[in-house]
């Protein structure tokens, strides 16, 4: 006999030790199942499409090749970046790209997924799993793309390209908590995810990836423009932002811990909604 799960309206906090291993548990399988659904997602994906992985990176040179043309011919005034403007625009349209994925992509697995979860026993990170890996790999082709600018542009890479990683880390750490705070609400209302796309349309004017990083007071406030700057600033140069990008860190895991109880919480209320 399959075994199924009981959802309850008690709450589960009522048994702390239980509901965190509960959630441990979880966890653990939800890495594996996650990969096999991004697996399974990806060639299902460009199964059918004559260019396949190519649209992965049509997005990032059309809108790169905007900006340079508009810097070029002084539409646009952006200011001194201190590096070649076009590595500048391309890694901080990959990292804000990383963002931007890494807030929707899982959310979207979410509630695609809606209907299956009410019929199977897999944990709902699953799909949060699935969806960080979605942005993970459309990273890694669009990672190709910038080496190539940064050889054609002559643009000298250090050391510091090591903590690149780091960066992207913390990147995907802010999209996740923000998408695990906002998962119950997009699983149950589908308009959550339209309004994240408009949201990171007007974002992406006042974080700094078309121009260098002001005495603005806005953008500074901006959670994104720690780690895209600093991540920016490891792989083609500039200066970095390292007590805002601690910062960013710290107030992500908090977030991200409190948004996952939330949601675990949540959890069988939500279902009985799908």
């Amino acid at each position: 006999m399959t075994p199924q799960r009981t959802y309850s309206a008690a709450s589960p906090l009522a048994e702390p030790g239980e509901f965190i291993s509960a959630m441990v548990s979880d966890l653990r399988l939800a890495v594996p199942v996650g990969w096999k659904l991004f697996v399974r997602g990806l060639q299902a994906r460009y199964r059918q499409s004559l260019l396949g992985y190519v649209w992965l990176l049509v997005p990032t040179i059309a809108s790169t090749l905007i900006w340079i043309y508009l810097a070029h011919r002084r539409i646009l005034v952006t200011g001194s970046t201190g590096v070649s403007y076009a590595a500048y625009v391309t890694a901080g349209m990959i990292m804000f790209q990383l963002f931007f994925e890494g807030l929707t992509a899982p959310l979207r697995r979410l509630v695609e997924a809606g209907p299956v979860m009410t019929k199977t026993r897999l944990p709902h990170e699953s799909w949060i799993v699935a969806g960080a890996l979605d942005a993970l790999f459309a990273l890694a082709a669009r990672s190709v793309l910038l080496a190539v600018v940064v050889v054609w542009s002559h643009t000298s890479v250090g050391t510091s390209l090591l903590l690149a990683p780091i960066g992207v880390a913390a990147t995907l750490l802010l999209a996740l908590a923000i998408a695990v705070l906002l998962a119950p609400m997009a699983i149950l209302r589908r308009d959550i995810l339209e309004l994240l796309v408009l949201g990171c349309t007007v974002l992406f004017f006042l974080t700094p990836v078309i121009y260098p990083v002001p005495h603005n007071l806005l953008v500074r406030l901006d959670p994104v423009t720690p780690v895209l700057v600093t991540t920016r600033s490891w792989v083609v140069g500039g200066p970095v932002e390292l007590a805002g990008f601690a910062a960013v860190i710290g107030g992500s895991l908090v977030a991200l811990l409190v948004g996952w109880v939330v949601y675990r919480v949540a959890q069988p209320h939500l279902i009985t909604q799908l």
